[in-house]
């Protein structure tokens, strides 16, 4: 899971990193980059295939792999308050460490997905006269409310790590609409 959860975590960390009016590519190793304004850049997204639509594509795919592994950390045995022992003390010798380390990565994807919608509020500005991009976008921004609010409600016990989210944002229209 380290190499997959780094993965995601820092293309989390890019997407959450657009700025506004700024477009994002397809990098050689299959994530995200951004894409430097030049003259010459229209000619290199149209050679690349990079669009709107694979803009959309992209975000979709960065979402997906942490939905993924969000799920898979919030089904592990060890994010349980009550794990099992399986000798005669009475005591998971692993159980501390494995807690430990899978709450600070569900802190980590939590944050991650935070700032991502900034990032998709950034592209929504960049793309602002495509109505269709701005929707599946903003359909985009309002799955990672939804997963959010998922984490923070199955991860009630841990002494909500995850309680910036609620205190810090407040609802956006994504659309431009006010």
């Amino acid at each position: 899971m380290d190499v997959t959860f780094d993965r995601v975590a820092l293309e989390l960390k890019k997407l959450g990193s657009v700025n506004r009016n700024a477009r994002i590519r397809k990098a050689k190793d299959g994530g995200i980059a951004f894409e430097e304004d030049s003259y010459l850049t229209p000619v290199k997204r149209y050679l690349n295939g990079d669009s709107r639509v694979q803009c959309v594509r992209d975000v979709e795919s960065i979402l997906k792999q942490a939905f993924e592994l969000i799920r898979a950390m919030l089904n592990n045995r060890y994010l349980s308050p009550r794990v099992q022992s399986d000798d005669d003390t009475g005591v998971d010798t692993s159980y501390d460490d494995e807690h430990r380390q899978l709450t600070e990565r569900l802190g980590v994807m939590y944050h991650g997905l935070e700032k991502a919608i900034v990032g998709i509020q950034n592209l929504c500005e960049t793309y602002r006269d495509d109505k269709e991009v701005v929707t599946e976008l903003t359909y985009r921004a309002d799955k990672i409310k939804l997963r959010l609010r998922d984490m923070e409600t199955k991860c009630h016990f841990l002494n909500n790590p995850f309680s910036t989210y609620t205190a810090n944002h407040s609802e956006k229209n994504f659309s431009g609409d006010e």
